[in-house]
């Protein structure tokens, strides 16, 4: 088994292009949310008024009805399809960092780990098309456009009100994310971190692997189980049970339904940033480790 820090040198350089990829995913932004206020301005304005407010008619329902098709219009012709495309490819270069890890931890070829992972991979890929691209913006971002916006029109809002209102919806600032930023942020930063964890559960279970090394950096927000766990550095299967129920009691964000069996998916908790790999509980393994 390679040196321990060597596996954390590797773990390090995966976690880095973790991030990278997401502000990748985000590059532009701006310009994105200013595209699609832009088009549903437009809209709005052409939508029919009486002093200083939409009427209620109609037409203007139609035209707020449209609204979806004009959103999803701006968001095609912007650079986020490139974005979201990058992105995607990006799990390419996860898989990899992992079986290099995986050569140095368990001496898994890059072949079988490519055979085991490659369904989980597409899988992943197909489910972050719908999150970024489909079915999830309808439903996190442009459906509640559309409702607030025709709430706007029920309860008679003027022009001024309506627009300010879906700039704070669509817009980003200092204080706080628009809310398609907002959502592309955790669908990206989630579906990275699952896909990660995915592989070592996948291991984990297909190679009867018995622990767990875990990885990372402690941070001012850290929680106390990954704060406890870090300092352990090797986390038997065993005990797993015995470490959950404790975080869950003591601890802080943990996700529901965490197992021993899927402890390398959900690990600390929501939004984890730690590594679970495992790992095969050799007599090598607890020299190293100095493990009893």
């Amino acid at each position: 088994m390679a040196k321990e820090k060597d596996i954390n040198a590797l773990i390090n350089a995966k976690d880095s292009f973790i991030d990278e990829s997401e502000l990748a995913l985000l590059e532009g932004f701006d310009s994105i949310e200013s595209a699609i206020y832009r088009a549903v301005s437009k809209q709005i304005m052409s939508m029919n008024q009486k002093n200083g407010k939409l009427v209620f008619d109609p037409a203007n329902i139609t035209a707020i009805n449209e609204i979806n098709s004009i959103v999803v219009a701006a968001i095609q012709s912007s650079r986020y399809p490139s974005n979201v495309k990058s992105y995607l490819r990006n799990f390419d270069q996860v898989k990899d960092y992992n079986a290099r890890i995986q050569s140095k931890v368990n001496d898994i070829s890059y072949d079988e780990l490519e055979a085991l992972i490659n369904p989980v991979q597409k899988a992943m890929i197909d489910k972050v098309m719908v999150d970024l691209t489909g079915q999830g913006i309808d439903v996190e971002f442009i459906r509640p456009l559309t409702e607030g916006i025709y709430r706007n029109l029920v309860s008679g809002a003027t022009i001024e009100d309506l627009q300010r209102s879906i700039s704070e919806v669509i817009k980003s600032n200092p204080e706080r994310l628009g809310s398609f930023k907002r959502y592309v942020v955790r669908m990206s930063r989630d579906a990275m971190l699952q896909y990660d964890g995915q592989i070592n559960s996948r291991i984990a279970n297909e190679y009867g692997l018995d622990a767990f090394i875990y990885v990372g950096t402690i941070i001012r927000d850290s929680r106390p189980q990954c704060i406890q766990w870090l300092g352990k550095k090797v986390l038997k299967k065993s005990e797993l049970p015995s470490l959950i129920d404790a975080a869950y009691n003591y601890g802080s964000g943990m996700i529901p339904g965490t197992t021993a069996d899927n402890f390398a998916i959900y690990r600390g908790g929501y939004n984890c940033r730690h590594t679970a790999v495992p790992v095969k509980l050799t007599a090598a393994v607890k020299k190293q480790f100095g493990i009893d």
